[in-house]
């Protein structure tokens, strides 16, 4: 019997907005499972619904399992948020929220408003780990104002398979979020995942190559 839904008003209800307007996409996101779990001849896959925002991908944190919500990304978008309109000071952020944050996605970003390269390409030579350094450059250097970014994804088909398989590990994000990282990383980035995953220089340059990076 399917369960019954509670009767709400919806007039005591309040609106879920995010920085684009009200409108929210559904997608999932799948999660495996090992088969020695399952106990069946090959892993399993599980899709969760989740909604998000439709303009840079962004999930609603509600709509994500408990346990799940610790593991995504931060969003490079918001970042830009934070150093060009909220101007959080470094300081304010968790932890957590540092583990999270991508010193190449946050550059990529910044860089789509031209204004701004002549401060990228100085921020960019800091040591991507000295992330609150690299942060707090962005929020003095930037003026406080609202600045819109879209990412453009890449229309030229190219063979990212091998290379996303290490991307999607190492920023602990699915396939195809990978292949638009690559896009934005572009090979100096991508190199530097695949060093610090281990790769060595021969397979490196191989599948730089293979991605016509």
């Amino acid at each position: 019997m399917d369960q019954q839904q509670p009767n709400i008003d919806l007039k005591n209800t309040e609106s879920v907005e995010h920085e684009n307007g009200k409108v929210w996409s559904q997608g999932f996101i799948i999660r495996k499972v090992s088969k020695f779990i399952t106990g069946t001849a090959e892993d399993a896959y599980m899709p969760i619904p989740v909604f998000y925002n439709p303009e840079n991908g962004e999930i609603l944190q509600g709509t994500l399992p408990k346990e799940l919500r610790d593991e995504q990304p931060e969003n490079p978008l918001r970042v830009v948020n934070e150093i060009t309109i909220s101007k959080t000071p470094a300081n304010d952020f968790t932890e957590e929220s540092w583990d999270k944050f991508n010193s190449y996605m946050v550059h990529r970003y910044v860089s789509m408003n031209i204004d701004y390269i002549d401060i990228v390409n100085y921020v960019q030579k800091i040591n991507p780990t000295n992330k609150k350094q690299i942060y707090s450059i962005y929020r003095e250097m930037i003026p406080k104002k609202k600045v819109w970014l879209k990412y453009v994804k890449n229309q030229n088909k190219r063979n990212y398979q091998e290379l996303a398989e290490y991307v999607a590990e190492y920023l602990e994000c699915s396939l195809g979020e990978a292949d638009e990282y690559i896009d934005i990383l572009q090979s100096y980035g991508v190199k530097d995942i695949l060093w610090k995953m281990g790769v060595d220089e021969k397979e490196t340059i191989k599948l730089i190559k293979k991605a016509m990076l």
